[in-house]
């Protein structure tokens, strides 16, 4: 049985609304919801939330919250979680990115350690079981080894949606080890908001044992995400992450061929069990995360994983080539006024 927890939520743009519906769906109270802005997106879909809104940060405050649910801009994520932490809360959900910069991100997260707060970062892939599959299939008989994944994307910004690749990626491969990045000349003005700087571009991560994941996300395309994740026999092809995806391996007649022979035609298998990560079952996920016990599926040194990506990109732009991890102290203390 689900003991009903109160929820604050700060910032009503879609994953604020998101957070509430998924809240509310598990049986939880939303007791306060902020917004500087008078017409904030949430009171679109979600009237009611209208009727929970504070005046003011203080009011928040007052409400006393269970949990504190981030939904704002990067800017503001790290100063949000630290006032949260002086007024006495300890469960925090706070949006991806987790701060602007790496140093921002690490300082906040030793605040919260030494508070004893429980921290997760909507990386909502990480409550989605599907992607397990990628990992237990790497190395088994029929696909082989992993070995590199490639994601191309339009615009939607490296700091906004590459980052929840950066994560995925870690998930499947590991910690990362080196990061080579080019960015794409930006055309247009970031629709949230002229102050933002996030531009596209192509990224190659490099984690241990040669494998390498590619991200081309470039301000220059319109279309849609998709993923191939490559084996050594065989590539698991996601189109749209909604609907099944396919999985192409040798048959068992030329499975022993080896990788020269990458002319050898796969065949299709059937993905049985297939369940889409849909965005309210991953944002409920993350939701019960924050409010449980243990070990995170989704904590704060999982998006300060991501953070490193992200500043480890902007590093190698800035300075024309591969970089390794850990970075350098200035790049970690550059900072990026990303959403």
């Amino acid at each position: 049985m689900t003991i009903s927890k109160r929820i604050g939520i700060v910032g009503l743009g879609r994953m604020g609304e998101r957070i509430a519906r998924a809240a509310q769906g598990l049986g939880h109270e939303i007791a306060a919801v902020y917004d500087a802005a008078d017409a904030a997106y949430a009171f679109g879909p979600s009237p009611h939330l209208a009727a929970l809104r504070v005046a003011s940060m203080a009011e928040f405050w007052a409400a006393g919250v269970d949990l504190m649910a981030i939904a704002t801009y990067g800017p503001t994520h790290c100063a949000y979680l630290r006032e949260g932490l002086e007024h006495g809360i300890r469960r925090f959900l706070v949006e991806k990115p987790l701060a602007t910069s790496l140093t921002e991100a690490r300082a906040t997260a030793v605040l919260a350690t030494e508070a004893g707060a429980r921290v997760v970062v909507n990386h909502g892939r990480r409550y989605c079981a599907v992607y397990d599959r990628l990992k237990q299939w790497d190395g088994s008989p029929e696909m082989g080894p992993l070995a590199s994944a490639v994601l191309t994307m339009g615009a939607g910004g490296l700091g906004c949606m590459g980052i929840h690749f950066f994560d995925l990626f870690n998930r499947v491969f590991g910690r990362a080890e080196t990061v080579y990045a080019t960015l794409t000349q930006t055309r247009g003005r970031n629709p949230r908001g002229d102050e933002f700087d996030d531009p596209g571009g192509t990224v190659v991560i490099g984690y241990g044992g040669g494998r390498r994941a590619i991200v081309d996300m470039g301000d220059d395309v319109g279309v849609p995400g998709r993923m191939d994740f490559i084996y050594e026999r065989g590539r698991v092809e996601i189109a749209a992450e909604l609907s099944p995806w396919r999985i192409l391996r040798r048959p068992l007649e030329t499975r022993a061929l080896p990788a020269t022979r990458y002319g050898m035609p796969l065949e299709e298998v059937a993905f049985d069990g297939f369940t889409p990560c849909e965005i309210i079952y991953a944002t409920s996920g993350a939701v019960a995360d924050a409010l449980a016990d243990g070990e995170t599926a989704s904590g704060i040194d999982t998006g300060l994983a991501s953070m490193e990506i992200y500043a480890a990109l902007r590093w190698s732009a800035k300075t024309g080539g591969p970089v390794s991890l850990p970075l350098p102290a200035e790049a970690e203390n550059a900072a990026y006024a990303i959403t």
